[in-house]
């Protein structure tokens, strides 16, 4: 692992760990977050002394390659979020497996303590024997009232557990709520934003700024601001392409006026062409329709080589 992360490529270790961190963002709660935090911190220093002694930062390169000890301290806390709610969820699973096993016993030998009384006390004879049937039943009784005792605080104890675990799926859940909320926004205007604001632009800060350890108020606001952000950028794309279809229509109404006028004035060439006997006065007639065609035409060339926003 230490050769992956000393002469790997940096994107791809860079993209596994993000990777890492989105899933672990996704099952660790806040506790194991800060303790994958701390694992983090510890596995980043001693990632640096590990590279330190390996090659001493005699010149830049050796320099830019003790700072991998980062990648390492991301591939540390990702795996963290990512072991530390499977390992709390098996020691849970074993304590309530023990304090399961713990009580049936508990129960079997308060029983079995009640019975071997109740046998003394009927063994016994005469008044002796009624008085040891009562101890025996009086035993019994406390017995009895001490296991119910015992389950009944250990029903409290795991009712108490599961109401935790669901608060904090609640929780969760409704921290996940805002960042799908800032995608499913981000995902309806894409094509308005993409120029401006990337998707893994959007996913990276989502990771960084919108993480589990912000508790849920302030996880919204941070919500808030980058929607009234994004909404700012959708809407000056959206005025944007407003004005440039605009533009385009004023320009193809233009050509198409040029158009009609140039194919007005064949159509008086050709009349006066049937119609016009007098030569000299025909070509003066054709020269100057000839001329404004021309000019047409420029008008047109110009209309049609005007880059995007330009005015016509």
């Amino acid at each position: 692992m230490l050769e992956i992360v000393l002469t790997g490529d940096v994107c791809s270790l860079f993209g596994g760990i993000l990777v890492l961190l989105f899933l672990g963002n996704l099952l660790a709660d806040t506790r194991q977050k800060r303790a994958g935090v701390v694992l983090a911190v510890l596995g980043f220093l001693a990632f640096l002394a590990f590279a330190w002694g390996q090659t001493p930062p005699h010149n830049a390169d050796r320099l830019f390659n003790l700072l991998r000890s980062l990648l390492a301290s991301g591939f540390t806390l990702g795996m963290a979020w990512l072991v530390l709610p499977l390992v709390m969820g098996v020691w849970q699973f074993l304590k309530l497996a023990q304090a399961a096993s713990l009580a049936s016993a508990q129960e079997w030998e308060r029983k079995e303590r009640a019975r071997i009384a109740a046998e003394r006390g009927t063994a016994g004879d005469g008044g002796g024997g009624e008085k040891q049937a009562d101890a025996g039943a009086e035993q019994a009784k406390k017995a009895a009232e001490e296991l119910a005792k015992q389950e009944a605080e250990a029903g409290h104890t795991a009712k108490a557990e599961a109401e935790r675990r669901r608060q904090e799926a609640d929780l969760r859940s409704e921290k996940g709520k805002a960042r799908e909320h800032l995608r499913e926004f981000y995902g309806r205007n894409e094509p308005l934003l993409e120029a401006a604001y990337t998707r893994s632009e959007l996913e990276a800060f989502v990771a960084a700024d919108m993480h589990d350890g912000l508790e849920l108020p302030a996880l919204w606001g941070v919500c808030l601001k980058k929607l009234a952000e994004l909404r700012t950028l959708a809407d000056r794309q959206r005025e944007k392409e407003r004005k440039e279809e605009g533009r385009r229509a004023v320009r193809n109404l233009r050509l198409k006026k040029l158009d009609a006028e140039i194919e007005a004035c064949r159509e008086k060439i050709a009349n006066a062409e049937r119609t016009q006997q007098d030569s000299d006065l025909l070509e003066d007639e054709k020269r100057g329709l000839v001329l404004k065609i021309r000019e047409l035409e420029h008008q047109k060339e110009s209309l049609n080589t005007l880059q995007e926003g330009d005015e016509p």
